[in-house]
């Protein structure tokens, strides 16, 4: 960070330029961007005495310019300034306004027609899209080529602005360079990309990031930013694993849903669906010209005239929201006139209020299908239920319907068990669940089919957890007023309930002693290098913890077979990013599948650092999960 001037005694010297230090200096500020603290000077000096900018210059910013902070204060900090593209009314008063004063004279407009926006901002709009003698959305015809490569023939391929004003005067200069860019510039490629330049592509992404462009299209002779860009979306970017897939209903009414948020920002909901932004735009386009168009008037869908683009795709993500939901229907009568119909639902005028009700036989048989269908994702299941939350249908199914109650039975056995409900546990059960503890640990499945039956197994995991700490301690400390003979029992103190010696119960970091009986019980168990038995792993461990998060914490921080241990540098990071993107590469090419512990093997043994196949695979899923691929 620059430090304040002001603050500073400014010494004057002179080079042999006859240039000030203090010249050099106040050049360099200029071209680097503003500063926070820079900002938050400027923004109390206006508040307190105005827009007083020489003033400001001399005693605040001296090594900044009067035009760059009055750019600033009008372009980024001025409180009311209005941001995002012009509504059509917008650009009415615009056109209006270059009418009355003429082109150029920004700032009179500003005051006058147009006091939430920035000079800057009209003017940019003005080249871009509202000088009405612009051609928009219309095909390049062979004359317009031609002109085209003339003024390219005589002006170079940087001066877009003289070739519009000589040649296309109806045509944008950024509409004009990307025609050239894309389309007409006789060293760009048009074949095929071959596996080098694929290799070279990805090798620069993972140096460069996936922001510069231009930077990575250097490296690729013939090749155009928008090839490389689109060429890395579609085939190597591994953080959309869904790009190509056909669109279910339920990802069309997450799509809708993050358009009515997002309004339109293709980069963003792509993000979200692991899909690519043309992906978004192209359903987006299509449910509009196929669907929208039939189920709404004209006037509804178009945009208004004092609407922006993006609050006009988040009104539409809107519509599109309450169509799938209420599944409105659209239809043309004999007189071409749309007509729109809801079908009946009997329970749609207290669906709401139906979220804190009991659960009805109904309710359960549709929870029951949708489970069948869409597995466990239960915000997905939610949506579609209609009726209740997804917290709601996971906690209903967990507690009731695997079980066979509350519905039609989603059990594949014949056992018809009758489960207790609604009342409490006797002390006969309370015991038998501390005898169940004993003998399976936190199994809470094996400890209801076997001492329980009439119960859940979420019935004894919740009376245990919330009442262990007192019934079971007295439990024990009665029991060695009686009888002390236990204590000379190895077996007993291996097997015995970890909560009432204070040890962990399933969750959260593992204590030292629990590392020690997972080191006993891998040397007990561990008949070969190959074979472990985990689940007799995880009762003698006698500590809650499944097989599941054994076998983790002995792959991952206990086993003698771990190598390279500690924080990841940036040249391993990168290392990681390009291996794992290049067996993507052969996963698309169906060479190779990434969910099998032997691709991830292969890169641990090609990265050749010492780190385990286990550290690699969860280091690259935490800097996909919070976006620090290509950040250090």
């Amino acid at each position: 960070m620059i430090p304040p001037l002001f603050l500073l005694t400014i010494k004057r010297s002179w080079h042999s330029h006859g240039r000030s230090a203090l010249t050099q200096y106040s050049t360099l500020a200029r071209s680097i961007g503003w500063e926070p603290w820079e900002d938050k000077i400027m923004t109390d000096y206006i508040t307190t005495n105005g827009t007083r900018w020489v003033d400001l210059v001399q005693h605040c910013l001296p090594h900044k310019s009067t035009n760059g902070c009055k750019m600033r204060w009008q372009t980024v900090l001025k409180p009311n300034l209005k941001r995002g593209p012009l509504s059509p009314s917008e650009v009415s008063l615009l056109r209006k306004g270059v009418d009355e004063f003429g082109l150029g004279r920004w700032t009179d407009i500003v005051e006058k027609y147009l006091p939430n926006r920035s000079p800057y901002q009209i003017h940019t709009a003005w080249k871009a899209s509202a000088d009405p003698v612009l051609v928009k959305h219309k095909r390049w015809t062979a004359d317009e080529d031609a002109k085209l490569m003339a003024g390219v023939a005589e002006y170079g391929v940087r001066r877009w602005m003289k070739i519009r004003l000589k040649y296309l005067p109806h045509r944008s200069h950024p509409a004009i360079r990307a025609r050239y860019l894309d389309y007409l510039d006789p060293n760009r490629r048009t074949t095929e990309w071959t596996a080098d330049e694929m290799a070279i592509l990805l090798r620069r992404t993972v140096l460069y990031g996936v922001v510069d462009w231009a930077k990575i299209a250097e490296g690729l002779e013939g090749r155009t930013i928008k090839q490389c860009k689109s060429t890395y979306l579609k085939h190597l970017d591994s953080t959309r694993p869904r790009r190509g897939m056909a669109w279910t209903s339920s990802d069309v009414k997450l799509f809708w849903e993050l358009v009515r948020i997002h309004g339109g920002s293709w980069k963003e909901i792509g993000k979200h669906l692991s899909r690519t932004d043309h992906e978004c735009l192209v359903l987006f386009n299509t449910t509009l010209k196929d669907e929208l168009k039939i189920l709404y008037p004209a006037d509804v869908v178009k945009q208004q005239p004092d609407e922006s683009r993006p609050a006009w795709k988040r009104r539409i993500g809107e519509l599109m929201v309450n169509h799938l939901a209420h599944r409105v229907r659209g239809r043309l009568d004999t007189n071409r006139s749309l007509v729109l119909t809801t079908p009946k639902d009997p329970d749609s005028s207290n669906k709401l209020g139906k979220r804190k009700q009991r659960w009805t036989e109904e309710e359960s048989e549709r929870l029951e299908a949708l489970v069948k269908e869409h597995g466990t994702r239960w915000d997905i299941v939610a949506l579609h239920h209609g009726t209740k939350s997804a917290e709601q249908c996971g906690n209903r199914y967990r507690n009731v319907l695997r079980y066979g109650q509350g519905g039609s039975s989603s059990s594949d056995d014949d056992d018809s068990t009758t489960y207790i409900h609604n009342q409490p546990l006797t002390e006969t059960e309370k015991e038998l669940i501390i005898q169940g503890v004993d003998m399976f640990g936190h199994n809470w499945t094996a400890i209801s089919k076997t001492y329980l039956p009439q119960r859940k197994p979420h019935q004894c995991r919740r009376w245990y957890l919330a009442n262990i700490g007192n019934t079971q301690q007295q439990h024990r400390q009665d029991g060695n007023d009686d009888d002390n003979d236990n204590d000379d029992d190895p077996t007993t103190s291996i097997l015995a309930p970890s909560a009432a010696q204070g040890l962990s119960t399933g969750k959260g970091r593992w204590t030292e002693e629990e590392n020690e009986r997972l080191r006993f019980a891998m040397d007990e168990y561990t008949t070969d290098k190959d074979h472990t038995d985990w689940a007799k792993v995880a009762r003698l461990v006698a500590t809650g913890r499944t097989p599941y998060q054994c076998r983790q914490r002995w792959e991952t921080s206990l086993s003698h077979s771990i190598g390279k241990r500690g924080p990841w540098d940036w040249n391993e990071k990168m290392q990681l990013v390009e291996l794992v993107q290049a067996k993507h590469m052969a996963e698309n090419n169906g060479n190779i599948d990434m969910s099998k512990k032997s691709a991830w093997e292969d890169i641990a043994k090609t990265l050749n650092t010492g780190r385990s196949a286990w550290s690699c695979r969860n280091k690259y899923d935490y800097m996909v999960r919070t976006g620090t691929l290509f950040k250090s």
